[in-house]
């Protein structure tokens, strides 16, 4: 995939798609301090570290550890392919912090923001090549600049608030984000994020990053918007609910909820009275036959990162029907879903209280 180039029979060479992967630390720093790979350079080595270091040794463990009762039948997150073969019983997000993989979890997952209307697509310094690793996410479609005078929205599970990072430039003057996480690391790291991308936004307070554990009740009352971005997808369907829960009794009746996930489309073309919802945008233009209706191989994306999830957190990438029934249990009724590129399955679900 032109990460290197072979320039004459057996020898290669570096390309500028190969120096995405460059840690912009001298060899010896490397080895003495493996982790601190992550700490400058683009956010691809820490990428490529979640998917193939920690995913794919949960792939490869995923096989025997189905064969074993506490995994085949386990939904929880600490009992999973991930901890057999890592040998630990707390989960992912938990075991990264222990391993002092802090900015393995925050660096990779700035790739989610990779590329964005509202901002110019990241590009290696020197060289006019992008960094398009990641499917875009354009969260222009939606009109944040209709949302009332002055609003909070509040980054549910946000990490160091990347996501936010691309809201705000959208959103009308006077828009307050506050970026909850329950990890203190993540959240340290999250003053760097933002002192690099906008040294004004935590001293004069349009971002605040603020300990929380979702898990538990939503401190933010009546917020215009509750804002959660892959966060769902790593859980079981009651605890879904729970955390929904939690932000349903938060909110007031003007309060959205946004849940931003890859949605899952059906492969038959005749989905029946499931359009019968009534929900602007909840069900995409199907392909063509003789193609599936979710185009087949263009929804391997979906297809991995459902394994992924399974096997990392026992999570699992849902349609859309089935977000709308576990938003429901919460007391949440579908609005209108909004794309965030032509042909991405990512997309922002907004509900409000029924």
């Amino acid at each position: 995939r032109g990460i290197f180039e072979e320039v004459a029979p057996d020898v290669w060479a570096h390309t500028q798609a190969s120096k995405l992967l460059d840690s912009g630390l001298p060899y010896d720093e490397l080895v003495q301090e493996p982790i601190r790979r992550f700490a400058k350079g683009t956010p691809v080595p820490a990428w490529i570290s979640h998917t193939v270091e920690q995913g794919g040794m949960a792939a490869v463990s995923m096989v025997t550890a189905f064969r074993e009762e506490k995994y085949k039948k386990s939904h929880e997150v600490s009992e999973t392919p991930f901890n057999k073969i890592y040998e630990t019983d707390v989960p992912f997000w938990q075991w990264l912090e222990q391993e002092g993989r802090v900015l393995n979890m925050t660096k990779g997952f700035e790739l989610n923001n990779a590329r964005n209307v509202s901002a110019p697509i990241p590009r290696i310094p020197g060289s006019n090549y992008p960094i398009n690793v990641l499917p875009k996410f354009d969260f222009s479609y939606y009109p944040w600049k209709d949302l009332p005078k002055n609003p909070t929205i509040v980054d549910v599970g946000g990490g160091v608030g990347s996501a936010m990072a691309l809201v705000l430039p959208l959103a009308r003057e006077g828009t307050k984000a506050i970026v909850q996480d329950l990890s203190r690391p993540v959240l340290e790291h999250a003053k760097t994020f933002w002192a690099e991308r906008d040294s004004t936004a935590v001293p004069e307070g349009r971002v605040v990053l603020q300990q929380h554990n979702f898990l538990q009740p939503q401190p933010v009352k009546g917020a215009a918007v509750y804002f959660m971005r892959f966060i769902l997808h790593d859980w079981k369907d009651e605890t879904c609910i729970e955390i929904l829960k939690h932000l349903h009794d938060a909110a007031d009746e003007e309060s959205r909820l946004f849940i931003v996930e890859a949605i899952v489309g059906h492969a038959c073309h005749d989905v029946g009275s499931l359009l019968d919802d009534g929900v602007e945008g909840a069900y995409p233009t199907p392909m063509p036959k003789p193609l599936p209706a979710n185009g087949g191989r263009a929804a391997e994306f979906e297809a991995g990162f459902d394994m992924h999830m399974m096997n990392v957190l026992n999570g699992v990438e849902r349609t859309y029907e089935q977000f709308r029934q576990i938003a429901a249990k919460a007391g949440w009724k579908p609005k209108k879903v909004y794309k965030t590129d032509e042909l991405s399955s990512l997309k922002i679900l907004e509900f409000v209280k029924m």
